[in-house]
């Protein structure tokens, strides 16, 4: 992950993104395990889904 993240920066996306298992995973249990604001992680999530590296599913989020 190269390109710079709204509201973080790519050490903040990479962990997240290593947070995000093949399993879904709900918004609360992402904020919780990353330690970070709500507004951050929404708009991590938002980049890695606009990378494909992750898509939303029933419940949270799922990496592709």
């Amino acid at each position: 992950l190269h390109s710079a993240r709204p509201g973080g920066n790519d050490r903040d996306a990479n962990a997240l993104l290593d947070k995000v298992g093949f399993e879904c995973c709900s918004l609360d249990e992402l904020v919780s395990a990353s330690q970070q604001p709500v507004a951050q992680v929404m708009a991590q999530l938002s980049a890695l889904e606009l990378e494909g590296l992750i898509r939303r599913c029933a419940g949270g989020y799922i990496r592709c």
